[in-house]
C-alpha cells in the first residue's frame, strides 16, 4: 500500500530519522510534517529539508502556521519565515497551519484567535499555499472566519471532530476533511457515522502524531507508522478494501496539497 499521512509533528521527536523509517517500513511514502508556532515552525522546515535530502525518494513535505493556542503571540516572524522558506527554490513547504480556532481551552482570546487565523487564510491565498485549519468547540466562528476571508481552493479541515451536520458543510464548500486516530476509538459512533457519510474523493487520512494513537495504540505516543489502522478502520466503515481507501487518500492528499 502507498499511505499518506497528511498531519503529523516531528519537531519534539529525538530522531526524526527513525520515525520516518518506520513508517515507511509500514507503507507510509507521503507526510505533511505540521508546525504550530514559529519555533517548532522553523524547526520542522529544517527536519523536512534534511529528510529531503537524506531520503529524495520518500514524500516529505512541511507547513508552517501559528496554532490558535499561540495566537496571542506576533505574527511577523510567522510571516518572515514563510517569505524566506518560500524564497528558497528548494523549499518543500505545502500549506499554512496549522491554522484556526479552539474555543475548548482558550488560551489565547477569541478576537486574537480569529485575527489570526484570518492573516494565515490571507497568507495561503497569497502564495498559493493550501490551508490547514484546527477547529474545537468552534464551528459556527471557523465557517464565518473561512467564508468572510474566502478560503483557499485548497483547505483542509485537519483532525476532523464534527457530525453529519459540520461534514456537509465541509463538503458543500469544497474543503477536504482529514480523519485521525479518534475515529477508531469504541466511543467516537458519532465520528464513525461521519467518516461513513464522507464522500471517499474529499477524504483524508492522518495521525497527528504524537498525539492522538489509534486503537489498538491508545495510551502510547502516536507515531506516522499507525497510519495504517485510521485506513483499516475508514476501509471497515464504508466497506471498502483498506488497499483502495490508502490509493484514494494518497491521491486525495496529492490533490489537496496541490502536489500534482
Amino acid at each position: 500500500m502507498k499511505i499518506f499521512d497528511s498531519h503529523c509533528h516531528l519537531y519534539d521527536d529525538p530522531d526524526p530519522d527513525k520515525v520516518i523509517y518506520e513508517a515507511v517500513e509500514q507503507g507510509v511514502t507521503g507526510f505533511v510534517v505540521v508546525g504550530t508556532s514559529y519555533e517548532t515552525s522553523a524547526k520542522t522546515v529544517e527536519i523536512v529539508n534534511s529528510l529531503r535530502s537524506k531520503y529524495p525518494e520518500i514524500e516529505i513535505y512541511s507547513a508552517i502556521g501559528l496554532h490558535p493556542h499561540d495566537a496571542k503571540n506576533s505574527m511577523d516572524r510567522i510571516e518572515d519565515l514563510i517569505a524566506e522558506t518560500v524564497a528558497d527554490e528548494n523549499n518543500f513547504l505545502v500549506a499554512i497551519g496549522e491554522c484556526g480556532l479552539d474555543y475548548y481551552y482558550n488560551h489565547s482570546s477569541e478576537a486574537e484567535q480569529k485575527d489570526v487565523f484570518s492573516q494565515q487564510i490571507e497568507l495561503a491565498k497569497t502564495y498559493n499555499l493550501a490551508l490547514i485549519v484546527h477547529t474545537r468547540e468552534a464551528w459556527r466562528d471557523t465557517f464565518e472566519v473561512l467564508d468572510r476571508q474566502g478560503a483557499p481552493r485548497n483547505t483542509i479541515i485537519h483532525c476532523f471532530t464534527g457530525s453529519i451536520a459540520e461534514l456537509d458543510r465541509c463538503i458543500k464548500r469544497g474543503y477536504a476533511v482529514s480523519f485521525s486516530g479518534i475515529v477508531t476509538f469504541k466511543k467516537s459512533v458519532e465520528l464513525q457515522s461521519a467518516a461513513q457519510a464522507c464522500p471517499i474523493e474529499s477524504l483524508l487520512i492522518e495521525t497527528d502524531s504524537p498525539f492522538l494513537a489509534p486503537e489498538p495504540f491508545r495510551g502510547k505516543a502516536n507515531s506516522p507508522k499507525y497510519v495504517i489502522e485510521v485506513v483499516k478502520k475508514i476501509a471497515e466503515l464504508k466497506q471498502m478494501d483498506p488497499e483502495t481507501v490508502s490509493i484514494e487518500t494518497y491521491k486525495n492528499a496529492k490533490s489537496a496539497f496541490n502536489l500534482n
